[in-house]
């Protein structure tokens, strides 16, 4: 747009509908996850697939950070009370959606049911059991589909599966036929965006309000996950933090 607008100011702008994106906001009604350094006064703010990883590494091992579930009344206080910092980082919208799909097919397949990278996984596997309804809505994302290795064939090069080091997969090019880009866009045309069947699906927006209110969280600034990096640096750098180049690798 032409407005001149911080990612904060236009955030401030926002209102959500907390009823109608109630699927969105079911975590964030009572209270706010995120990382909190006492020391430092600062507030991260999660946001999965927005650099949440890089994140919560840097507040953990730079910024002597813990995860926390704070209070509604309690963020403000630190907030507005203690002078305390709240930051984010925002993702472009159609990149994470990408890679928020991949991440919600893996977590909701039928192998998180049964199989071998949850025989040891009881509390997985009971998770699965209360919330594999969610994918009734669309039947076709795993026709054919039973194990893990049912999908890693489907993308992954034979010449990679047969090492067995199959987070090597990540690595190459897919070898998909075109039957999983189909299943792809038949979502995308199906999902209204109000339903999410995974957490990775909500919004960016519906992890920055109030989830009982839809009005904004006081954030002091957003950065740019693709940054993210150098964002941390800078922001540790304010904080008399050194982190170097290449540190951030966890």
């Amino acid at each position: 747009g032409t407005l001149q607008l911080s990612s904060v100011q236009t955030l401030q702008q926002c209102y959500v509908d907390a009823n109608k994106y109630k699927e969105h906001t079911l975590r964030s009604r009572n209270t706010v996850a995120a990382s909190v350094s006492h020391k430092h006064k600062m507030i991260y703010r999660n946001i999965p697939k927005s650099a949440s990883s890089t994140s919560r590494h840097a507040m953990m091992d730079f910024l002597e950070g813990q995860d926390l579930q704070l209070k509604h009344d309690e963020l403000i206080n630190l907030i507005h009370e203690d002078n305390y910092t709240m930051v984010s980082f925002i993702r472009e919208p159609l990149t994470r959606f990408y890679s928020s799909y991949d991440e919600a097919y893996f977590r909701m397949g039928p192998w998180m049911g049964e199989g071998e990278i949850v025989w040891d996984k009881p509390k997985l596997r009971e998770w699965f059991k209360n919330v594999k309804h969610k994918m009734d809505k669309y039947p076709y994302l795993y026709e054919g589909m039973k194990e893990i290795n049912d999908f890693r064939k489907m993308y992954c090069p034979k010449e990679v599966l047969g090492t067995g080091r199959f987070l090597d997969c990540n690595e190459y090019d897919s070898i998909d036929d075109g039957r999983l880009l189909k299943r792809f866009e038949q979502f995308v045309h199906d999902y209204d965006g109000i339903e999410p069947f995974d957490v990775h699906l909500n919004m960016q927006t519906t992890n920055l309000i109030y989830g009982s209110s839809g009005e904004p969280l006081p954030m002091s600034a957003l950065y740019n996950a693709s940054d993210a990096e150098k964002e941390w640096q800078e922001v540790a750098s304010q904080k008399g933090v050194t982190i170097l180049d290449g540190e951030m690798k966890h």
